[in-house]
This record gives C-alpha cells, structure tokens and sequence, in this order.
C-alpha cells in the first residue's frame, strides 16, 4: 500500500470467522479452538504488527490537513481493529470466537500503548449481530438462531453494515483524535441487556 500511495494513513482490520454451530467446551476440539485464534487473533495481530512498522517510518502529518479541526496534534496513522461485543461479554456455546475476539481486545490496547509515543491511533469497534453473510450462515446453521438475536438487541434488529461503517469511519477521523486503546462497542443494547 505505502508503495502505491506514498504512506498508509489508516489501516481496517476487519476479517475474522464467526461461530456457526454451538459447541460446549467438553466437546470442543482443539483444531476447531485453534482455528478461530489462528484467524480472529493471529490474523489481527498480523496486520496491526504490518500496519505499525509501516506507520512508523512514516513523516509526522497534522491531525487536521485542511484545518478543519484545529490543535488535534500530529500522526502518522490510525488504526481500527473489528473486535465484537463478545470481547467484552461471554455466550455459553461460542467458547473459541468469544476467547479471540476477548484477545483481539487486548492486542488491541497494548497496540495503543505500543503505538502512542509514534503518534499512531490503536481502537477497536465492538459491533454485536450485524446483517453480513457470516451472521446469515450462523442463523441458519443454529436453529432459533435468528429468533434469539432479536430477543437479546434492545433495539429490535441487527445492526446493518453502514452503521459499523459510520463508527469505524469515526475512529479513523479526526474527531476521534483524542482516542486511543477504546473499545467502542455498536451493538444495539446488547450488553445492556445480557
């Protein structure tokens, strides 16, 4: 990316794998364990490690360029990793999703510590059930999957995809410039309400 366009401002971290079929930790196997670390938390730790060497040999930039946003300091980059309300909460039944993205939560703030004295911006946006094909494929795999999502979002619905868009796109702005190793949970009540 810095070899196309000069300099990687921001870096999204957003791939991962679901849990599909419930399983209780007795009969959990441990390649199945294993392969929701090896994606969910090797795969984050991966790109945030890529992302922070590149960021760093990077020149300092005002927050704000245009000015819009006056006295937000300097960086060299910002970046958000897609954790899940499930980094701060536990499901009986989704024990290896739940303990990456309990993990992808940690990289994510000593991340943030890590990066702070470069200048470089480490969150994490915690989204509940969002309407993608890896939620559909786990509504259809669980019976009463989809039943149950509706009954645990205060809000009546699963979150579309533009509104985790719409919170990332802020972690990344300067609006956000002040924040650093948060964890902003998009999740429609879901933690209000376990």
């Amino acid at each position: 990316m810095a070899d196309v366009f000069g300099r990687v401002d921001y870096c999204v971290n957003c791939a991962g794998i679901g849990a599909e079929n419930p399983c209780d930790i007795a009969s959990m196997p441990l390649s199945e364990f294993q392969r929701f670390l090896d994606v969910n938390t090797t795969g984050t730790f991966l790109v945030t490690r890529e992302a922070s060497v590149a960021m760093r040999t990077q020149k300092l930039r005002e927050v704000s360029p245009s000015g819009a946003f006056p006295n937000r300091g300097t960086t060299r980059g910002a970046i958000v990793n897609l954790c899940s309300a499930s980094s701060l909460g536990a499901v009986a039944g989704i024990l290896p999703y739940t303990t990456s993205k309990h993990a992808q939560l940690g990289l994510s703030k000593t991340s943030a510590l890590d990066n702070a004295p470069y200048n470089i911006r480490v969150n994490c946006i915690c989204p509940s059930w969002t309407d993608t094909p890896m939620v559909q494929r786990a509504n259809d795999g669980i019976e009463g999957h989809a039943d149950y999502i509706k009954s645990k979002l205060p809000i009546g619905r699963m979150a579309i995809p533009d509104e985790i868009a719409d919170a990332i796109i802020f972690a990344l702005s300067p609006r956000s410039s002040f924040m650093t190793g948060s964890a902003l949970v998009v999740d429609g009540g879901l933690l209000i309400n376990l």
